[in-house]
């Protein structure tokens, strides 16, 4: 299995190390991302990468690194600090352009708007979404308006997706099994 983590946190940390190495105890090849130390623009909602330039966005930036490494994965895994009940800023930019891997034309399915992908002729999830949501002593409401938000993104891009929220103050222990038993739920 290929996954790509998409690391929004802003500094090194415990649980980013603890996911790699649980990904490479399970014999999973990853591409890794560490989005802080990339130049990823806001999307402009231009158009131009639904039919102009299919697939390419119009403002150059590293994003094109992260979608040749999405096509080839089964599994995305974004890791995150919660801000206000979503993503951190700059895993939000690099989730807005995962629209270049949509069609440019949205579909309605089972009354929700979906974004259907590009290159997945075959009606299945292109990979597997899998987020991890890092609280730093968050309210109930705001790890909801976090786990909502992956629900939608996850319905409007048709993929799968888990969702696992940890405290940022949880024993690095606890938080490696709670990493492991998501990994074995989601399996591909």
């Amino acid at each position: 299995m290929n996954i790509v983590i998409l690391d929004g946190m802003e500094s090194e940390n415990d649980i980013e190390n603890v996911l790699k190495k649980v990904i490479e105890k399970e014999n999973k090849t990853y591409t890794y991302f560490k989005l802080k130390d990339m130049k990823i623009l806001p999307c402009r909602n231009c158009g131009v990468c639904g039919v102009k330039m299919p697939g390419e966005c119009a403002f150059k930036d590293d994003m094109p690194k992260i979608i040749k490494a999405l096509v080839k994965s089964e599994m995305v895994v974004m890791l995150t600090p919660i801000r206000f009940g979503g993503f951190d800023s700059q895993l939000k930019k690099a989730v807005d352009k995962l629209s270049l891997l949509g069609s440019p034309f949205l579909e309605v399915k089972k009354g929700k708007l979906s974004h259907p992908g590009r290159y997945n002729t075959d009606g299945k999830s292109m990979f597997f979404d899998f987020v991890i949501g890092v609280s730093r002593n968050h309210s109930e409401s705001q790890k909801q308006s976090f786990r909502n938000l992956i629900i939608q993104n996850a319905a409007i891009m048709e993929m799968s997706y888990k969702t696992l929220i940890v405290e940022e103050a949880d024993d690095i222990t606890k938080i490696e099994h709670c990493i492991i038993d998501a990994l074995k739920e989601v399996a591909v």
